[in-house]
């Protein structure tokens, strides 16, 4: 028996498959047939994924010294939206964002008035508005929100 944690380096909060579902800090039973990638920390018993995880959150919680802080001009500011991505196109000066099927449920579980503001704000790629309308259709079905996506659908997105 194998145990997975997410290492801290990891892009993301969590990941996710048809096998299961991890955030970072969790730690996670290796599902049956399951090979491991390199965003992995594999650990052969609970005791060692508990000591990796409890190693790593000591050296991320060290405050950076003088000479590792990052100046006040290079720091990227954080995405305003966590779950979109943005969609890289040429010669546009204003980004398309994209959700992913993974964090459609999630970005949807939302208060229906959060969601609205996320839609009036981000320009959408088409094909999110169109899977996050299906979704909506088939599990929430909230008028606002099918008529809001239905409009970014009929005028293309992006």
């Amino acid at each position: 028996m194998t145990f997975l944690v997410l290492k801290p380096e990891y892009p993301h909060e969590s990941a996710s498959n048809s096998l299961f579902s991890v955030k970072k800090g969790e730690i996670l039973e290796c599902p049956s047939g399951y090979n491991p990638s390199d965003s992995f920390q594999v650990c052969e018993t609970r005791a060692a994924a508990k000591q990796y995880l409890k190693l790593t959150s000591k050296a991320s919680s060290q405050e950076p010294t003088k000479a590792e802080e990052p100046s006040k001009d290079k720091v990227s500011p954080q995405q305003p939206y966590p779950l979109f991505r943005k969609v890289a196109s040429i010669g546009d000066d204003d980004p398309t964002y994209q959700l992913f099927s993974r964090d459609i449920h999630r970005f949807l579980s939302r208060d229906e008035a959060e969601i609205i503001n996320d839609f009036k704000s981000v320009n959408m790629h088409k094909n999110t508005a169109e899977r996050l309308l299906e979704y909506e259709r088939k599990h929430f079905t909230r008028k606002g929100i099918v008529d809001v996506l239905e409009e970014i659908v009929k005028n293309g997105g992006d």
